[in-house]
């Protein structure tokens, strides 16, 4: 027999949705004055409690429509509620308001209207899924347009644009973004430096979820847009100079021709993220001198972590062995973001990390059987004045046993 009682009275749990409503409001009144770590953190723990409040309220009475309009209002409020800076909790709100109006909507429908709602919902869902899935590479055209002009806001909103949520497809090669922190007074001859790289593992992993270590891997990925650009006879002579003498920048003898070196971000990743990036990592608590010496400027590598080929494996090379990244040189900056080395030679350049054989030896060696016949050439230690890039010895000074040479 079908369940034709309705929902039990709402009696006092309007008192506690009440209760949580005004926390918010409260929370958004303190946009009024002016902003501090004490005032941010009261913000956002009523905003919190607030929004905690009335999830309780619902769960407690699912089926009365008015808290759903109340819980829709009190998400609206709650973003004035959070501090400007946390995007996060500002962006979760607008889509917590969405949820709840449609709460409202399924919950005052009667109950067959109902079903067909959330039946179209759920296939409207299902959809975006399958949007999604066929977007990679090359998607039709109903799939381009209906994700561009429907789904679009919403697939991103709730994370549903990667593939791997789906299928999984060839893995491609990951990527990073490594930060050379130059010090003193002329970033010519700076004084000491530090590396700042990200993603990290497990360092960026700070939250159960992972979410601070792949919003990082997302700041990576806008890095890997490059556009077309043609390489020049006279760039290619120019690059062939840095690797000449001892402390040369080794040209990768296994890419070739000589262009596929070559990488030339996109536009707005040069005007607007590059500097973006630089400006925020110049301002990072963590790399400030312990001695108050200023930054002069900041390096930057796009740099590509490739998955070992089948013969690679054969050779017993390690997946995280130093050849396998391959750094690109995006620019260096000063803590502006400004670009100091517009003409630099290297500028775009793969800086490759290889192993060579020595003089002489038998050609069935490898590094497995013979690992002293090889030796290793960091391109990026040569790029930064000898100063290795280990991240277990971030720290590099003028002391007499650790000189900063001048860098290319």
């Amino acid at each position: 027999m079908a369940d034709t009682q309705g929902p039990k009275p709402i009696g006092q749990v309007w008192k506690i949705a009440a209760a949580g409503t005004a926390a918010i409001v409260l929370a958004a009144a303190f946009d009024l004055v002016n902003s501090s770590n004490i005032v941010d953190a009261i913000r956002v723990l009523l905003t919190l409690g607030g929004a905690l409040t009335i999830g309780i309220a619902l769960y407690q009475r699912p089926g009365h429509v008015s808290l759903y309009v109340l819980a829709c209002v009190a998400a609206i409020i709650a973003r004035f509620g959070f501090p400007k800076d946390w995007d996060s909790g500002v962006i979760a709100s607008g889509f917590a308001a969405i949820v709840a109006g449609v709460g409202a909507v399924l919950t005052a429908l009667p109950t067959g209207y109902r079903k067909v709602a959330a039946s179209v919902l759920l296939l409207l869902h299902f959809g975006g899924i399958c949007v999604a899935v066929t977007s990679p590479l090359h998607p039709p055209w109903l799939s381009g347009a209906i994700g561009a002009l429907v789904y679009r806001p919403y697939l991103q909103a709730a994370y549903l644009t990667n593939a791997y949520h789906f299928y999984s497809p060839q893995p491609g090669p990951a990527s990073q973004v490594w930060f050379c922190v130059k010090y003193g007074d002329d970033f010519k001859h700076p004084t000491s430096q530090r590396w700042y790289k990200f993603p990290r593992r497990p360092d960026d992993l700070t939250d159960p979820l992972g979410l601070s270590y792949y919003r990082r891997l997302s700041l990576t990925m806008n890095l890997e847009n490059s556009e077309p650009s043609s390489v020049s006879d006279d760039m290619k002579r120019r690059r062939i100079m840095m690797a000449q003498g001892d402390e040369g920048i080794p040209i990768n003898p296994e890419i070739v021709p000589l262009d596929m070196q070559f990488r030339v971000p996109q536009s707005p990743i040069r005007d607007f993220v590059l500097p973006s990036y630089v400006q925020h990592i110049a301002n990072l608590k963590l790399l400030q001198h312990p001695n108050g010496v200023p930054i002069c400027s900041i390096r930057v590598y796009l740099v590509t972590h490739n998955i070992l080929l089948p013969g690679q494996l054969e050779l017993g090379v390690d997946p995280y062995d130093p050849i396998t990244y391959f750094p690109f040189y995006f620019g260096e900056y000063d803590t502006s973001g400004k670009l100091l080395d517009a003409n630099n030679p290297l500028l775009y350049w793969l800086i490759p990390i290889i192993r060579v054989p020595n003089a002489g030896i038998e050609p069935w060696h490898t590094p497995k059987t013979h690992p002293n016949e090889f030796r290793l050439i960091d391109g990026v230690k040569l790029h930064n004045g000898n100063v290795d890039h280990d991240m277990a010895h971030e720290w590099s000074t003028d002391k007499p046993d650790s000189p900063v040479r001048p860098s290319k």
